[in-house]
């Protein structure tokens, strides 16, 4: 285990989605497992492109990295409804603070309000 692997890691919605699934198997289908692996490979690439101190530029790209495959995941598999989207954006939040990042100051030096991280990219 490096350095960054010792960080308080965001919770990621698709431990809560696979609970969901696992103790509602009528609604499993909203959860597929192509789903939930690929967006665990969007999150992980997402925390490993995340640094303390990094500069805006790179947090910036990482947020965009991470929307787009999500964008991907979406236009495939089609089931990121409303609390998805809300439980991804959270995560997408939560993860910048993980390595120190004042979310609120992030967006502010764009002109954009905290709950506004995602949108520039975000299709789903």
């Amino acid at each position: 285990m490096n350095a960054d692997d010792t960080r308080r890691a965001a919770a990621r919605p698709t431990a809560r989605w696979r609970r969901f699934a696992a103790r509602h198997p009528e609604y499993a289908e909203l959860y597929p497992p192509a789903m939930l692996a690929a967006t665990d490979d969007a999150m992980t690439a997402y925390e490993a492109e995340l640094a303390p101190g990094a500069p805006d530029e790179l947090l910036w790209a990482a947020v965009e990295h991470l929307v787009q495959a999500l964008n991907a995941i979406d236009d495939v598999h089609g089931l990121f409804e409303t609390s998805e989207r809300e439980d991804l954006c959270e995560y997408a939040d939560a993860a910048l603070g993980t390595v120190g990042v004042d979310v609120e100051a992030l967006t502010a030096r764009r002109g954009l309000e905290r709950a506004e991280l995602t949108d520039r990219w975000r299709d789903w």
